[in-house]
C-alpha cells in the first residue's frame, strides 16, 4: 500500500498512514485509510468525523460521482473505486491505495474561512465542489486505474508518471461542462507560439520546482505566473483534440502507450482518427484550433 503521486500543485503525494486517524465515516468511526479491517470501496466512499458535515457529504459524493462518470466517459473503461477523506484543515491531498484512489478535502466551513464573506467567496467555494474536487479525484484515478497494480515506484512527472499535460487533460475533462469552456477559450486566447503542439507534449509542468504552487495549495496567495496557467488549457485542448478525433479509443490507445513509454513525444501519430506520421498530426492540430475548437469534445 503506497501513494503513487509526487508532489504537485494542488495534488501531492500523501503517506496513507495513522497520521489520518481521527477522521471518521458517517457513523463515526475512526478510520485508518491503511487499515485491513476496512470494508471493500465500491464506487465512492465518503468519510467525515463531525455529524453537522453531512452536507458536505452529499457534495463529495456527486463530485465523486462525477469524476468516476467522467473517468468512464473519457477512457471507455469503469474508473477505480474512490474514498474522499472531509477534514477540517486547510489544504488537499491525493493518493493512491493500490487501485483505490484517495482524496482528503477539508469542510465547506474551513473554506468559507479561507475565501472569507460575500458572494465572489460564496462562488469560489461552489467551485471548489464543483470542479476542483473532482478534477483532483481524476488525478488519483488515473494513478490508481493505470499503476495501483506496480509493485515498484517508476519515476514519475509533477503528478501520476504519464507526461504532466495529459494528466492535466485528463483531469480538467472531469470539471464541469462551462468549466470546460473556458478552459478552450483561454487556449484559443493564447499567443500563437503556445499552441505549438510539439512544445506542449514536450513542456514539464510550469509548477514543478516553484514554491509559490505548493503555497498556494494550503492557502497561499495564487502566484502570477502566466505559464503556469497556460499549461491547463494547453493540456486539456491536446486531450479534446484526441477525443474529437477518434473518441475513447484514441484516448485508451494514448494511454496505453505513455504507460509503455511517457517520455514518447510522438504517441500521437497513428492514434485511430489521426495521421500516421507525427507531421501529418501538427497538420491536423493546426486546423483543428484554427477551426475553434468549443467544448462539443467534452460532455456537458
Amino acid at each position: 500500500m503506497r501513494p503513487f503521486l509526487r508532489p504537485r500543485l494542488l495534488i501531492p503525494v500523501v503517506a496513507l498512514t495513522a497520521a489520518a486517524a481521527g477522521i471518521g465515516t458517517a457513523a463515526a468511526k475512526p478510520a485508518d485509510p491503511t487499515s485491513p479491517d476496512d470494508p471493500p470501496v465500491d464506487g465512492c466512499r465518503i468519510e467525515f468525523a463531525d455529524p453537522s458535515d453531512s452536507a458536505d457529504e452529499r457534495r463529495a459524493r456527486a463530485a465523486c460521482e462525477a469524476a468516476r462518470a467522467r473517468f468512464t466517459e473519457l477512457f471507455g473503461e469503469p474508473a477505480p473505486a474512490a474514498r474522499v477523506v472531509l477534514r477540517p484543515r486547510i489544504g488537499y491531498r491525493v493518493a493512491t491505495q493500490g487501485r483505490l484512489a484517495v482524496a482528503f478535502w477539508p469542510t465547506t466551513k474551513v473554506l468559507e474561512e479561507q475565501f472569507g464573506g460575500g458572494d465572489a467567496a460564496t462562488a469560489r467555494v461552489e467551485d471548489q465542489w464543483r470542479n476542483v474536487l473532482p478534477h483532483e479525484i481524476t488525478h488519483a484515478l488515473l494513478a490508481a486505474h493505470f499503476f495501483g497494480d506496480e509493485r515498484e515506484p517508476r519515476r514519475a512527472g509533477y503528478g501520476t508518471p504519464f507526461p504532466d499535460w495529459f494528466d492535466e487533460g485528463a483531469a480538467i475533462w472531469a470539471e464541469s461542462g462551462d468549466n470546460r469552456e473556458v478552459r478552450l477559450e483561454d487556449f484559443r486566447n493564447l499567443p500563437e507560439e503556445w499552441k505549438d503542439l510539439r512544445g506542449i507534449l514536450a513542456m514539464p509542468h510550469p509548477a514543478v520546482g516553484n514554491a509559490a504552487a505548493f503555497a498556494a495549495r494550503d492557502g497561499g496567495p495564487i502566484p502570477r505566473d502566466r505559464a503556469l496557467w497556460a499549461f491547463y488549457p494547453q493540456s486539456f485542448a491536446v486531450v479534446s483534440f484526441v477525443y474529437e478525433a477518434g473518441g475513447q479509443a484514441a484516448v485508451r490507445e494514448l494511454a496505453r502507450r505513455l504507460v509503455e513509454d511517457p517520455a514518447d513525444l510522438e504517441a500521437l501519430a497513428g492514434l485511430p482518427g489521426l495521421p500516421e506520421t507525427m507531421d501529418e498530426v501538427v497538420a491536423a492540430w493546426d486546423a483543428w484550433r484554427a477551426a475553434s475548437p468549443t467544448s462539443r469534445t467534452a460532455p456537458g
